[in-house]
């Protein structure tokens, strides 16, 4: 069955939809942050890694309250709520533009505050993937979540590339406010269909919390899930801090930047037929080799072209591993762990890229952007061979 066929359903369209457009705004809003960065603090690579810092510590942070949230309340109405708080965000970066307010913090603030939106949002977004499909079309609805967030990296990046010399960073985030307003609009028109959450008794926080953790520490599979992940995201967040250095300008960062989607969807296309011959860890490890071997190559090439074709590999690497890890984590949590479990799973990763992105960058700094590429580089080889023992997936009875 073609991934597509999950789309017939019009509730699952009308979501997907949502979740694209919205996407497309968070990458957009990406961009253009890591752009005024480099240009506000002429080119400090500490500075613009601390941008991805802000954008994923507070995942890192949220993530699993969020998750508890989101296995206690109507997940509908707390989308709602969560995409009219990020909208505000980019509203205000324009305004520090419009008014020539260059003050690098306000930047980081204001990208930390969309980020616990996103952080607050994510768990309950993915747990009602499976209730709005049937059973037999999960994998399917999954691998178009997957294009719908990595569709967004090929949209957002090439619309900022190619709009931002003409109308400028503070339009094009008005722009991006409208996108997390359309989902919202979305939702609404989605109000009336939507499977209602059945909420459990409310118990106390630290409860779930260690009802979870019990969980984990029976379930190897979901650990090595956290664990192999965790140190994927380490070795991922390098891209976002080393392109915005050797990109020439908004323009170049946009286009190599889109072609990391382009890799992704493409990933999306086939991935069917690759888990048809492999289990999910050895997907993994295909993934993070071509990871590996796609960022290890740029400082050979580091022109706008070749970077390109770089970041595609990478994008393929990106959905491969990242596919296999949330299809594993969908399928082994049970119904009643589904939001903390996927909340633990988005912190352990975004924990990853934010404690890893000022090491990047440090090392940039201090030496150069191709020191960081191969220290990166070196990092995920040693985290490969350690944990390549640990299968991310149950054995087939």
């Amino acid at each position: 069955m073609s991934v597509f066929a999950t789309l017939r359903d019009s509730t699952f369209r009308w979501f997907w939809l949502g979740m694209s457009l919205s996407t497309t705004g968070y990458w957009m809003q990406t961009i253009t942050v890591s752009w005024l960065m480099r240009s506000w603090t002429e080119g400090d690579a500490v500075m613009v890694s601390l941008v991805q810092t802000a954008m994923f510590l507070p995942v890192f942070l949220f993530s699993l309250p969020a998750g508890v949230l989101a296995d206690r309340v109507d997940r509908h109405k707390l989308l709602i709520v969560v995409h009219l708080v990020m909208g505000a965000t980019p509203l205000g970066i324009a305004a520090l533009v419009a008014f020539d307010w260059h003050h690098p913090i306000a930047l980081l603030v204001l990208t930390a505050i969309l980020a616990v939106g996103n952080a607050v949002k994510l768990p309950s977004q993915s747990a009602m993937v499976p209730d709005l499909v049937a059973a037999d079309r999960l994998a399917a609805a999954l691998s178009l979540n997957s294009i719908a967030v990595n569709g967004g990296r090929i949209v957002g990046p090439a619309i900022t590339g190619i709009l931002m010399p003409f109308l400028g960073a503070a339009q094009l985030l008005v722009l991006n406010a409208t996108t997390y307003l359309g989902f919202v609009g979305v939702l609404l028109h989605v109000r009336n269909v939507v499977p209602k959450h059945t909420s459990r008794v409310p118990g106390r926080l630290t409860s779930d919390v260690a009802a979870l953790f019990r969980y984990a520490r029976g379930e190897a599979a979901y650990r090595a899930i956290l664990l192999r992940g965790g140190f994927y995201f380490a070795t991922w967040s390098l891209t976002l801090v080393v392109l915005p250095l050797l990109a020439r300008d908004a323009a170049a960062f946009g286009q190599i930047y889109a072609y990391f989607g382009v890799g992704a969807i493409g990933g999306a296309l086939f991935v069917a037929r690759i888990r048809a011959h492999f289990d999910p860890s050895a997907t993994l490890g295909f993934a993070i080799g071509l990871n590996i071997l796609a960022i290890g190559l740029i400082p050979l090439w580091p022109t706008t072209g070749p970077m390109s074709a770089l970041m595609l590999l990478t994008g393929i690497a990106s959905f491969m591993g990242m596919n296999s890890l949330q299809l594993s984590a969908q399928t082994i949590l049970p119904r009643e762990f589904r939001g903390r479990g996927l909340a633990l799973m988005n912190m352990i990763f975004m924990g990853g890229t934010a404690a890893a992105s000022p090491i990047w960058g440090s090392i940039a700094r201090a030496t150069s952007a191709t020191a960081a590429i191969y220290a990166a580089c070196i990092f995920s080889i040693v985290a490969f061979l350690a944990t390549r023992h640990l299968p991310i997936s149950k054995p087939v009875p």
